[in-house]
């Protein structure tokens, strides 16, 4: 449950930064800014959205795990040898 709610979490971080850099005076929210702005971003969207899918693969991975080892799951699996 953790492991879900952190990738949620880093999923949606970069797109909570940029609605709050859009949410300025300003028309868009690149506007006046230099190009390290853009490349800050691009990268915090980068991280955010990797971290989430390595999270999500985490989570997979264990729970796929917890089903190998589950006797009942095994025998519906047809996987009891």
């Amino acid at each position: 449950m953790v492991r879900i709610f952190l990738s949620a979490v880093s999923f949606l971080a970069p797109l909570m930064f940029l609605n709050s850099l859009g949410s300025g005076p300003r028309f868009d929210w690149y506007g006046g800014q230099s190009a390290s702005l853009a490349v800050f971003s691009a990268v915090l969207i980068i991280i955010g959205f990797s971290s989430a899918s390595i999270l999500i693969w985490g989570q997979y991975r264990a729970s796929r795990a917890h089903a190998e080892r589950d006797p009942i799951q095994r025998w519906l699996l047809r996987r009891d040898r």
